[in-house]
Protein backbone atom coordinates (compact mmCIF):
# COMPACT_ATOMS: atom_id res chain seq x y z
CA UNK A 1 0.00 0.00 0.00
CA UNK A 2 1.23 3.09 -0.92
CA UNK A 3 0.04 7.00 0.41
CA UNK A 4 1.44 9.93 -0.92
CA UNK A 5 0.01 13.40 -1.69
CA UNK A 6 -0.27 14.16 -5.77
CA UNK A 7 -0.88 18.00 -5.90
CA UNK A 8 -4.65 18.46 -4.41
CA UNK A 9 -5.11 15.38 -3.59
CA UNK A 10 -3.73 12.20 -1.55
CA UNK A 11 -3.44 9.48 -3.71
CA UNK A 12 -3.75 5.88 -1.81
CA UNK A 13 -2.90 2.42 -3.83
CA UNK A 14 -3.13 -0.87 -3.12
CA UNK A 15 -1.55 -3.86 -5.05
CA UNK A 16 -1.90 -7.48 -5.42
CA UNK A 17 0.72 -9.03 -7.54
CA UNK A 18 -0.95 -12.05 -8.07
CA UNK A 19 -3.09 -13.24 -11.06
CA UNK A 20 -4.23 -10.50 -13.75
CA UNK A 21 -7.42 -9.23 -14.41
CA UNK A 22 -8.78 -9.93 -18.01
CA UNK A 23 -9.91 -6.99 -20.16
CA UNK A 24 -13.54 -7.78 -19.63
CA UNK A 25 -12.99 -8.03 -15.73
CA UNK A 26 -11.17 -4.64 -15.98
CA UNK A 27 -14.52 -3.16 -17.71
CA UNK A 28 -16.87 -4.35 -14.95
CA UNK A 29 -14.67 -4.38 -11.89
CA UNK A 30 -16.38 -2.06 -9.82
CA UNK A 31 -20.03 -2.95 -10.97
CA UNK A 32 -22.60 -4.42 -8.16
CA UNK A 33 -22.87 -7.89 -8.01
CA UNK A 34 -19.21 -8.54 -10.38
CA UNK A 35 -16.96 -10.87 -8.92
CA UNK A 36 -13.50 -11.75 -10.16
CA UNK A 37 -13.64 -14.92 -7.78
CA UNK A 38 -15.49 -18.09 -8.94
CA UNK A 39 -17.28 -20.52 -6.51
CA UNK A 40 -16.67 -18.18 -3.44
CA UNK A 41 -18.86 -16.74 -0.71
CA UNK A 42 -19.09 -12.90 -0.15
CA UNK A 43 -21.61 -10.02 -1.45
CA UNK A 44 -19.49 -9.15 -4.37
CA UNK A 45 -20.56 -5.17 -3.60
CA UNK A 46 -17.14 -4.65 -1.99
CA UNK A 47 -15.25 -2.76 -4.81
CA UNK A 48 -18.69 -1.39 -5.90
CA UNK A 49 -19.02 0.29 -2.37
CA UNK A 50 -15.30 1.57 -2.70
CA UNK A 51 -16.22 3.62 -5.82
CA UNK A 52 -19.34 5.33 -4.27
CA UNK A 53 -17.29 6.26 -1.25
CA UNK A 54 -14.72 7.47 -2.91
CA UNK A 55 -17.20 9.74 -5.40
CA UNK A 56 -19.17 10.73 -2.03
CA UNK A 57 -15.69 12.49 -1.08
CA UNK A 58 -14.82 13.92 -4.66
CA UNK A 59 -12.90 11.49 -5.80
CA UNK A 60 -11.81 8.62 -7.91
CA UNK A 61 -11.07 5.00 -7.88
CA UNK A 62 -9.46 2.97 -10.65
CA UNK A 63 -7.94 -0.35 -11.26
CA UNK A 64 -5.29 -1.54 -13.82
CA UNK A 65 -3.57 -4.54 -14.24
CA UNK A 66 -0.90 -6.51 -16.01
CA UNK A 67 0.97 -9.52 -15.79
CA UNK A 68 4.36 -7.64 -14.37
CA UNK A 69 2.39 -5.39 -11.59
CA UNK A 70 -0.92 -7.43 -10.72
CA UNK A 71 -3.38 -5.82 -10.26
CA UNK A 72 -3.11 -2.10 -8.56
CA UNK A 73 -6.29 -0.27 -7.19
CA UNK A 74 -5.42 3.80 -7.03
CA UNK A 75 -7.82 6.15 -5.00
CA UNK A 76 -7.10 10.19 -5.64
CA UNK A 77 -8.88 11.80 -3.26
CA UNK A 78 -8.87 15.47 -2.40
CA UNK A 79 -6.89 16.87 0.83
CA UNK A 80 -8.72 18.10 3.49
Amino acid sequence: MVCEPVGELVLISVQNRGVPLSAKQLVTFFDKFNSTKSGQEGTSLGTSYARLVALAHDGSIGVASDSEAGIVVSVHLPVA
